[in-house]
């Protein structure tokens, strides 16, 4: 049983969604590693007595704390579903387009187009968390789809009538 031959994606595409899936996973790897979050806290200690020798209050030493924490200490593993989509989304993208390419058909297709508009969404609806994170993506992601619909794998030529 013999295979048919491998058609791969043109170079430009590749790099496109290599560049967006290494983005999805450092989004990964920075919810679990990166300090999103940061705290700061001070304490003092009151004096024994209210006044100094002239009268006036005394200062009282005060100690700062900062503190951070990432994504995933702050809200569980339950937050990398949602930080992980956009990897699912270029690895869903990059597989229909090489389907898509593979059988010669034109375009990047329904599916693709879809699950780029749904991760456009997800980066708009996250603007105020991780929404600008995933927006490289989303634009990469939306580019390889629009070159991969600007033709096929192998260009039709119509047919020839003979008048010529």
């Amino acid at each position: 049983m013999s295979r048919g031959p491998v058609v791969r994606a043109d170079w430009p595409t590749r790099v496109l969604l290599g560049t967006a899936a290494l983005w999805s996973v450092g989004l990964v790897i920075a919810a679990l590693t990166a300090p999103f979050y940061s705290s700061m806290s001070a304490s003092s200690t009151s004096p024994s007595s209210p006044s100094g020798a002239s009268g006036h209050p005394m200062t009282t030493p005060t100690q700062v704390t900062h503190a951070s924490a990432t994504l995933v200490q702050v809200n569980g593993f339950k937050v990398l579903a949602p930080v992980s989509l956009p990897f699912l989304a270029v690895a869903v993208v990059a597989f229909v387009l090489w389907r898509r390419r593979k059988k010669e058909s034109p375009g990047a297709g329904w599916l693709a187009w879809t699950v780029t508009v749904l991760l456009v969404g997800v980066a708009l609806l996250g603007m105020l968390s991780i929404g600008p994170f995933i927006v490289p993506v989303a634009v990469l992601v939306a580019v390889a789809c629009a070159r991969s619909s600007g033709g096929s794998a192998r260009q039709v030529q119509p047919p020839r009538t003979g008048l010529e």
